[in-house]
C-alpha cells in the first residue's frame, strides 16, 4: 500500500505544487510519532514545471521536493528518476 513516488505539477490551481509538497512533508513528520508508521520511508516527490530557472529549482527543493523535471521532459529523464528511487530497474542495452 506504499506510494512509490509523487509527481506534482508546480503550477496547479487552488494549491500549487510547493504548498502540496509542504503539506505532504508535514503529514510525514506527524506520522513519525506513530509507532506503526515510524519505519516508513520518505516518499520521493518530483516537481514537474515549465520553468528551468535555477531559482525555481531551489524553491522546489526548499518546499521538500526531491527532483525537478522541466517540461517537456523526456522518457529517459523520467526513467532515470524511477531507477534512482528503486521503482524500476535500469534497462540493459
Amino acid at each position: 500500500d506504499d506510494i512509490g513516488m509523487i509527481l506534482v505539477d508546480v503550477r496547479m490551481p487552488f494549491m500549487d505544487g510547493h504548498e502540496a509538497t509542504r503539506r505532504i512533508r508535514e503529514h510525514e513528520q506527524g506520522l513519525k510519532g506513530n509507532e506503526k508508521e515510524s519505519g516508513k520511508r520518505r516518499v520521493p516527490i518530483v516537481a514537474l514545471s515549465g520553468n528551468a530557472e535555477y531559482t525555481d529549482k531551489e524553491e522546489a527543493k526548499k518546499a521538500g521536493m526531491d527532483e525537478y523535471l522541466t517540461k517537456p521532459y523526456s522518457l529517459s529523464s523520467l526513467q532515470y528518476v524511477f531507477v534512482k528511487y528503486g521503482l524500476m530497474e535500469k534497462e540493459k542495452n
